[in-house]
């Protein structure tokens, strides 16, 4: 694999993390995208296609493409917003439920690797890291 070019520790960390998950989740039949999006909507579902962009970021477009692949692989289901009759709901379906707990097992099992190599005072480094960026995106993810 040729080396990612990279412009600072954390892009570098970010981008390997990326490919790694990646090529983990399209050895599981889907793409890294795939894995995350049904991961969540498995686990908080249904959601709003606002909430998704919310969380992932996504253009709209994007965002589009990517809940139309998993429709079509039968992964999720839409449905209009009994709420808001503009808007729909994004469910996981049963394969789609079965799929993003693998991608959550996927990232589990990484994340487990990950800790094994790490001493308990750089894991409490790391996690001042992670609460800083919190702070400095004042970005929550989920509300409630």
């Amino acid at each position: 694999m040729k080396p990612l070019r990279v412009v600072s520790p954390l892009h570098k960390a970010m981008r390997q993390l990326s490919v790694h998950l990646g090529d983990a989740m399209r050895g599981r039949g889907m793409e890294g995208a795939d894995g995350h999006l049904l991961a969540f909507v498995a686990a908080y579902g249904p959601c709003g296609i606002s909430e998704l962009r919310r969380v992932f970021g996504h253009k709209p477009s994007t965002l589009t493409g990517l809940l139309d692949r998993l429709e079509r692989n039968g992964w999720i289901a839409r449905s209009i917003d009994p709420g808001d009759r503009r808007s729909f709901l994004i469910t996981a379906t049963p394969e789609g439920a079965r799929a993003g707990r693998e991608a959550r097992r996927v990232v589990e099992a990484f994340e487990k690797k990950v800790l094994s190599r790490v001493e308990a005072r750089d894991l409490e480094g790391f996690r001042r890291v992670l609460d800083a960026l919190g702070e400095a995106t004042q970005i929550q993810l989920r509300k409630g």
